[in-house]
């Protein structure tokens, strides 16, 4: 059982990594804190043909999210998670791509609260949609070798999880699949925030996961910057504009005074818009 962990901790860890970058041209930068005291990693992307200049986008990683609420002894809730064997009703690349970014942050937030029955099931069904990408090519020979000596060593299996991470993407890159990467990052992100305003006690805008929930505004704002800049897709402007329509609600935080992070009408009205657009990703509704 100890086995299965450690193979379940190292996808969701190559889930994550995922979900916060989308090229292999990316560095990490120095890491900044949002207000709720969590690191929030700065990444650079380089785009030859768009931009000759690096520009420094802050793209969230689910994992981190999860771990913040889980050392502030937040329950657990895998009622709010998505049905897993829904994973065979998405049958085109925007809805897998979308829901693999998805399962991947419920894979990563039952990795963390150590809910194994949870994370074996988002296990198989991100595996599915992974492979169906094309995502699952990072598990080559020399990558299942170093999986057999290091089953023990999660520091080694993290190690082993960002050199799988690359394979994989220098492979959708060959394939010019940008829109597949950014699809991926908004389904995780819009997860992550998600399972975050559900973890909200009683609407306690004073609480470190509400705090945590205003600080996705800069992460959004990079986000939506980095989606427009990168892929002009059908499947990319169909997103960016209910994201758009996101960032209009957390732009209501400016008109807040400096001792007010956010008000309980602004937690209320984010976490209905976020609810609303992971529920059309997950349901087409």
């Amino acid at each position: 059982m100890k086995n299965k962990r450690n193979i379940i901790i190292l996808f969701a860890a190559i889930a994550a990594v995922i979900l916060h970058t989308s090229c292999n041209s990316c560095q990490n930068k120095n890491a900044t804190k949002g207000s709720a005291g969590y690191e929030i990693d700065s990444l650079e992307f380089h785009d030859e043909e768009v931009n000759k200049d690096n520009i420094a986008y802050k793209i969230p990683c689910p994992m981190e999210l999860f771990i913040f609420i889980e050392n502030n002894n937040i329950e657990y809730h895998s009622e709010i998670l998505p049905n897993p064997d829904r994973c065979s009703q998405y049958i085109d690349n925007y809805s897998q791509s979308l829901n693999f970014g998805i399962y991947a942050a419920d894979l990563a937030y039952a990795t963390v609260y150590g809910n194994n029955q949870d994370a074996i099931s988002y296990f198989s069904s991100s595996k599915s949609l992974a492979t169906e990408l094309g995502l699952y090519e990072g598990f080559g020979k020399e990558i299942v070798s170093r999986l057999d000596l290091n089953l023990r060593n999660l520091d080694s299996l993290l190690v082993i999880a960002n050199d799988s991470y690359y394979s994989s993407i220098e492979s959708l890159e060959d394939q010019g699949l940008t829109e597949v990467l950014g699809l991926i990052l908004t389904g995780g992100w819009i997860e992550g925030v998600y399972i975050l305003t559900q973890s909200v006690k009683n609407q306690d805008v004073n609480s470190p996961a509400a705090e945590l929930v205003a600080d996705q505004h800069l992460l959004l704002e990079n986000l939506i910057e980095y989606l427009e800049k990168n892929n002009t897709s059908e499947n990319i402007i169909k997103v960016t504009v209910q994201l758009r329509e996101l960032l209009e609600v957390y732009d209501k935080l400016y008109l807040n005074s400096d001792k007010i992070r956010i008000t309980r009408e602004q937690f209320v009205e984010i976490t209905n818009k976020v609810s609303e657009i992971r529920n059309h990703f997950v349901y087409n509704i």
